[in-house]
């Protein structure tokens, strides 16, 4: 069983969940900017690691939505044994299933698809690093549901899937407003993608490039500040 992964204000149980926290999504969670926003959403939120690092810099209230009933166990432990439970609610349920009366500001995800790799043999790592359990297709239709119109939507994909995306965000009158290429370090290939995505077609166009450590394996200076709020030994 995996050791809890211990924050500076707050701990993730992660021992029954399929994905563990993980470096890149940590590193997303921190780059997303929530500061115009009252009302987040976090699809598949998985051990909650996402909803708990967006709810430390921001006073919003955040949704917190997971499909895999053994996940959401967990999720709803990390949540409810946080500083934050009082402004996180946690749902159990498919998010193509999920017809709230609101729709939100931002939302955010890290969708699970790998749609290329081998799969995984066991059933719930399928459902967590592939498209097994929800399309990419199904994904865009309920951000754009749920999404206000001039809302935000935060999505971090493998760079693989660079020219897909662009074409299947246009397809669903979605806009990129920013797009962050993440590097392991500069001798490496870029490895992820981070969007900001909306229904504005207005909004200034942002392309960077981000690396985590440099040639000595240690955090960039930027990487370091996005990490120090949240991991201990920083």
């Amino acid at each position: 069983m995996s050791a809890p992964f211990h924050f500076k204000q707050f701990s993730i149980q992660q021992g029954k969940c399929a994905m563990k926290v993980t470096e890149i999504a940590c590193l997303f969670a921190a780059l997303v900017n929530p500061s115009m926003a009252s009302n987040i959403l976090d699809i598949g939120a998985g051990t909650g690691v996402l909803s708990l690092m967006i709810a430390q810099k921001t006073s919003a209230s955040v949704v917190a939505i997971e499909v895999n009933q053994d996940t959401f166990v967990t999720l709803k432990k990390n949540v409810d044994d946080s500083p934050f439970a009082s402004r996180i609610e946690t749902i159990y349920g498919d998010i193509c299933s999920y017809f709230p009366s609101q729709t939100f500001d931002l939302i955010l995800t890290n969708p699970p698809f790998f749609e290329n790799q081998l799969k995984a043999k066991e059933l719930a790592k399928n459902m967590a690093w592939h498209d097994a359990s929800l399309r990419k297709a199904d994904l865009l239709e309920a951000c754009h549901r749920l999404l206000q119109s001039e809302g935000v939507c935060w999505l971090l994909f493998p760079y693989l899937q660079d020219h897909d995306n662009r074409r299947i965000f246009s397809s669903f009158s979605f806009y990129i407003s920013e797009v962050i290429y993440i590097r392991h370090s500069e001798r490496h290939p870029i490895s992820h993608c981070v969007y900001c995505i909306s229904k504005n077609s207005n909004r200034d166009y942002k392309e960077r490039s981000l690396c985590i450590r440099d040639y000595e394996n240690r955090y960039t200076p930027e990487v370091y500040d996005l990490f120090q709020p949240y991991y201990l030994h920083l």
